[in-house]
């Protein structure tokens, strides 16, 4: 089947740290498939304890977690990666109560990382180097690792941040190990539940905020907006989620919106939504995972889609990184859109043509170069830029050719 790339047999995925592997739950076991093969299984991960139908997965730089929905409630699940088995290492669930019915799809987990400095982080001592102290809170649970000292390659440590000296975190207690220059440190906060109702209100959805050390929640934010989602993850200090044909992009601290970047993810029909199921975010590429894809089909001039099911693919998209840079739409209008053939007694018919260019954000672009090109006729101009309003007005000339005519919109 064309554009296959990774095959999960269930819609859970989740990545790694270095963006190699695709991960998912099935079957009570957690699969490790790498990204862009197929059929390419890399590993297999029983876990220590019973799981069951997962629904999302997410990957915080350390720890795995799981979502599993239950009648009238959810179940999170953190999970450690020891010597190839997971090891459970919490559990949250939650059951509908006297004010918050629960019913979840995705949820998200936070990471913030940063690296060691020079001279590492050195065994016997307290104080690590890191390079951006600002991350880290006092408090915080910290994860150190892998190392990649020679006597400790591959290993990890877990402390907790008692206070902050300058450039330097401060530890609980020692190191028993090594740590050199540019190994990672990450700590983890909060995960995020995208919840169909919210707290005393059943008619609109939230986003309910939890501390991962207890699974006590923190707050929530009530909108429809956050009901009915079902892909969501963490990138970059941004929780990011699907809604309708957007990628949404939420400041973690504040849980306001932060920008929304347009996505292509319509049927073949162009009317409707093909399902997303979970998605992976690493260096500015969108992982989707879909069970259907849709492609333009130059031969049949038309949409089509192929089905992967049983199966279940990603299809990427850029996140882009400036607001004005991007050309996301580009949207032809013509006035009228049927004209008089040009004869005896009829005159000169025209269409007055308008190209209006946005960005991702759908906001207009201007100071764009537009080319105009058609399959019979002339248009006056067939070059310009955009205006303030990203559009470029041009008039089309018919002929004596009683045809359909086809204008192209070429935009830099």
């Amino acid at each position: 089947m064309a554009e296959e790339n990774i095959q999960l047999p269930v819609s859970n995925m989740t990545g790694d740290r270095t963006n190699t592997n695709l991960y998912c739950f099935s079957g009570g076991v957690m699969l490790a498939k790498k990204r862009g093969s197929p059929y390419s299984l890399q590993d297999t991960y029983p876990v220590d304890t019973y799981v069951g139908d997962v629904e999302c997965t997410q990957f915080d730089g350390y720890y795995y977690w799981s979502l599993e929905k239950q009648t009238n409630g959810f179940t999170i699940k953190k999970w450690e990666l020891d010597s190839g088995i997971l090891r459970q290492q919490d559990i949250f669930s939650y059951a509908d109560d006297g004010h918050t019915l629960y019913d979840a799809d995705s949820f998200a987990v936070d990471s913030y990382n940063s690296y060691l400095t020079s001279p590492g982080g050195v065994i016997g001592s307290n104080v690590l180097p890191v390079d951006d102290v600002d991350v880290f809170d006092i408090g915080d649970n910290v994860v150190i690792g892998p190392s990649s000292d020679g006597s400790f390659t591959g290993e990890y440590e877990k402390r907790v941040v008692s206070n902050k000296a300058g450039s330097s975190l401060i530890l609980d207690l020692p190191l028993t190990k090594t740590f050199s220059t540019d190994d990672f440190v990450y700590t983890n906060r909060f995960f995020y539940v995208f919840n169909k109702y919210s707290p005393f209100d059943s008619s609109r959805g939230s986003m309910l905020q939890y501390r991962s050390s207890d699974g006590i929640l923190n707050s929530y934010s009530a909108t429809n907006m956050f009901g009915g989602v079902t892909a969501s993850c963490f990138y970059e200090g941004r929780i990011l989620f699907i809604k309708g044909n957007e990628l949404i992009l939420l400041n973690a601290t504040t849980l306001n919106v932060y920008r929304h970047i347009a996505i292509d993810n319509l049927r073949d029909d162009r009317g409707n939504n093909i399902p997303i199921y979970a998605i992976w975010a690493y260096s500015d590429v969108l992982y989707r995972l879909q069970d259907i894809r849709v492609y333009y089909d130059g031969g049949a001039g038309d949409w089509a889609e192929e089905s992967w099911s049983p199966y279940y693919h990603y299809v990427t998209d850029a996140i882009p990184t400036e607001f004005q840079a991007i050309v996301y739409f580009v949207n032809m209008w013509a006035y009228p859109n049927m004209i008089h053939a040009v004869a005896d007694g009829v005159p000169t018919t025209t269409s007055n043509i308008t190209i209006t260019v946005l960005n991702q954000d759908r906001t207009p672009l201007s100071g764009r170069s537009v080319s105009l090109s058609a399959t019979r006729g002339s248009l006056v101009p067939n070059s310009g830029t955009t205006n303030s309003d990203g559009q470029f007005v041009s008039v089309y000339n018919g002929t004596s050719h009683i045809e359909e005519v086809e204008i192209t919109a070429t935009v830099t």
